[in-house]
């Protein structure tokens, strides 16, 4: 094909111009473009991903919680430079709900400082401001988050990664495939919207140089298995590559079960035919044929007995056996190797970890997962290198099973939480140089832990609970309806197997179903209810699994579905699927979904 020259232009462009200052790997380390080490200390902030088209949390005019750029000030403030942002493509198609907010004062210096420091703290002085905050100008009127784009949650969300990235964050973005199957249902259209999405945020360098992309998060969700993976991620990467965008990449394992790592772990290549396991050393093979290999780095998910229900040895030296086993051996010479001798070390950031830091096994695990990361007493193993990058889940209040680093009033700091940060893991408020410095909060005591097992059991994802909109008039009850099941795969439990259902209750009817609806699935061998989210599920004495959507924000409205979901357990989970599901008495058109590995 002949070319213009402007387009002979623009292809030279593309394929020879230098690459931009992106993030890449040297071994274990991630380094920026001057070749100075980057250390990641963030924490995930949902929002993009579960319908509310903003980071949750913005619902006072209460500026210290209900205006972003001072909710980011207060961020910085605590000494985190890293965020995590989980999003859906499917959420760029809603109408951008509206978060400006009047009557919303600016706080003081004082106030402001107060607010990110333990109480008594003295001498603090004038905190540092944002290098680059919204305009004066757009707080007339004591009006907040005017600034924030109105046109499209796309734009929305491109404006969140842009500001963080211009005040001094190293910015994850990762797309939640809890939510968000597009990858599943269209691969080709999915690694489109990626690319596209990329080439918009590294139209602006300094995103670039900040910019990281967790491709697809904790594929166990719905079983996708290595082979899919390896597949999914090298077209997401390709694609992205053609454009030109030079960012770092974050890849979750998956189909690891067996070795009890699962919802993001599950990098291990070493005991895969003993043990049945996935194999992601194809993925590592092509990954190290590709341009792009220094610019990948592995993101696992670990958390403790409260997330996992795992009460069997989930700490001490069977915690550390598992996590060396599947990506410590990656730190450290001489990482992996493929059949000609070729290898390769990755760096690792954590994706999410967390706790509540109320049960003692929690405390140890806790305290233990400090020490693997450090790579100090006990957890010096000698099969790993120190890992100072992570992301704590989660800022979110709202957050189920773990809690926010906010309390319920998005205002407050759980300060046990941040105090563990500050003492084991590096984190380095403002706050801490100050001449006076508060008494610190006292540190969860070491629990001593259980006679470890060489592997724990396999952790379900944490629970993400939305938070509700305005709730929609109340109609009639009735409607006519459709669910989809998605099933993960089986991992086994210590008396039968467990499986992940997630629910999509669609109303398919004219009226609104409002909330308060009663939802029946039966027909799987089910024993017992792990957990849930968005709704309060029970199984009756015939093994029933019945439950209440009660929030306000669970209301239907025609054409439109929401998103319910458990974990069960049960004796012969593998050959069994539900035949039958009710809502509010009325029979549901039945939609069986994706069945795992």
């Amino acid at each position: 094909m002949k070319l213009t020259l402007p387009a002979i232009v623009l292809l030279v462009v593309m394929v020879t111009s230098p690459l931009a200052a992106g993030l890449k790997a040297s071994g274990s380390k991630i380094i920026d473009s001057s070749g100075n080490e980057v250390t990641l200390k963030g924490f995930n902030w949902f929002g993009f991903n579960n319908g509310q088209t903003m980071v949750d949390g913005l619902w006072s005019n209460n500026a210290l919680s209900g205006d972003f750029a001072t909710v980011v000030r207060r961020q910085k403030l605590l000494g985190f430079n890293a965020v995590r942002l989980p999003f859906s493509f499917k959420d760029f198609d809603l109408t951008p709900r509206d978060f400006e907010r009047q009557n919303c004062i600016i706080p003081t210096d004082k106030v402001l400082a107060e607010s990110v420091a333990p109480l008594g703290t003295k001498n603090l002085g004038s905190p540092p401001t944002l290098e680059n905050p919204p305009p004066k100008s757009a707080y007339a009127g004591n009006t907040c988050n005017g600034y924030l784009p109105k046109d499209s949650v796309r734009d929305r969300f491109m404006y969140v990664v842009e500001f963080y990235a211009k005040n001094g964050f190293y910015v994850m973005i990762d797309n939640h495939l809890r939510e968000d199957q597009t990858a599943l249902e269209d691969a080709d259209a999915w690694a489109s919207k990626y690319a596209d999405l990329i080439k918009d945020l590294t139209a602006d360098k300094e995103v670039e140089s900040k910019l990281i992309v967790d491709i697809l998060n904790e594929p166990d969700n719905y079983g996708v298995s290595w082979d899919e993976m390896t597949d999914l991620y090298l077209l997401a990467m390709d694609q992205i590559e053609a454009t030109g965008a030079n960012v770092m990449y974050a890849v979750e394992g998956t189909q690891q079960g067996l070795l009890f790592a699962n919802w993001g772990d599950g990098f291990a290549t070493e005991r895969i035919e003993e043990l049945g396991l996935g194999d992601p050393r194809p993925f590592f093979n092509k990954l190290m044929t590709k341009p792009y290999e220094n610019r990948v780095m592995l993101s696992p998910h670990v958390y403790p007995s409260s997330v996992t229900f795992n009460t069997n040895n989930a700490t001490g030296d069977g915690l550390f056996y598992r996590l060396s086993t599947s990506f410590g051996t990656k730190t450290q010479e001489p990482g992996y190797c493929n059949s000609n001798g070729d290898c390769i070390i990755f760096p690792i950031a954590i994706g999410e970890f967390g706790s509540k830091f109320e049960m003692e096994d929690d405390i140890t695990f806790m305290n233990d997962f400090a020490d693997y990361l450090n790579n100090e007493g006990p957890a010096k193993d000698g099969r790993h290198v120190a890992i100072p990058n992570w992301f704590y889940w989660s800022w979110n209040a709202n957050s189920g099973d773990t809690g926010g680093l906010v309390t319920d009033n998005w205002i407050d700091l759980e300060w046990r939480k941040m105090q563990y940060l500050e003492n084991n893991l590096g984190l380095e408020p403002w706050y801490t140089r100050s001449d006076d410095k508060a008494s610190p909060v006292p540190e969860p005591l070491p629990v001593p832990p259980t006679d470890p097992s060489p592997v724990p059991p396999p952790p379900p994802p944490p629970t993400v609970p939305s938070p509700p909109p305005p709730p929609l008039p109340p109609t009639d009850p009735s409607a006519a309806c459709s669910v989809r099941i998605e099933k993960s795969g089986i991992w086994p439990t210590a008396t039968a197997s467990a499986r992940v259902y997630n629910v999509f209750v669609k109303n398919t009817g004219s009226d609104t179903i409002k909330s308060g609806w009663d939802l029946e699935i039966s027909g799987d061998p089910i024993t017992a209810i792990l957990s849930a989210w968005n709704w309060e599920p029970s199984l009756t004495n015939t093994g029933t699994i019945r439950g209440q959507g009660t929030e306000s924000w669970l209301s239907i409205a025609p054409g439109s579905e929401v998103n319910i979901g458990l974990i069960i357990e049960g004796l012969n989970l593998s050959n069994t699927s539900p035949n039958a599901v009710t809502l509010n008495g009325q029979a549901c058109a039945l939609e069986q979904g994706r069945i795992g590995y």
